[in-house]
């Protein structure tokens, strides 16, 4: 039964902490932005990490966005997202970003696909 918190139609999967994951949105800031964790149709990632001086405060909810996730340090899928929700668990935390991806069609989302499918089975592998 799917938990009545739980606002996607997939389930979540927690990142690995031995992924170094991370997004990369190439037109609004050049660094790191840690991904909390994946669906088979979205993302979660922070847009406030620690270090960061604002450059993303003007990203809002429903606006599209193209972005590479980072497997390791220099594999990266490109991704089109929008934007579905921007939480902020504390008043000065930083914000998370929870985004769909637009394009299901795409090589990208293929890819994409494929390590979800991966974190699965290594997740299995584990319980």
């Amino acid at each position: 039964m799917q938990n009545p918190l739980e606002r996607r139609k997939s389930r979540r999967r927690p990142i690995l902490e031995s992924f170094s994951v991370f997004v990369v949105i190439p037109d609004k800031v050049p660094y790191r932005l840690p991904v909390r964790d994946l669906s088979d149709l979205g993302i979660g990632f922070l847009l406030d990490p620690e270090g960061s001086t604002g450059e993303l405060a003007s990203v809002h909810v429903g606006e599209s966005l193209d972005i590479s996730l980072y497997l390791n340090q220099t594999l990266h899928v490109p991704l089109r997202v929008e934007i579905a929700r921007i939480l902020q668990s504390e008043e000065s935390g930083p914000r998370v970003a929870g985004a769909r991806i637009s394009e299901p069609y795409s090589p990208g989302y293929r890819a994409f696909v494929s390590f979800v499918q991966l974190l699965d089975a290594l997740a299995d592998l584990h319980e």
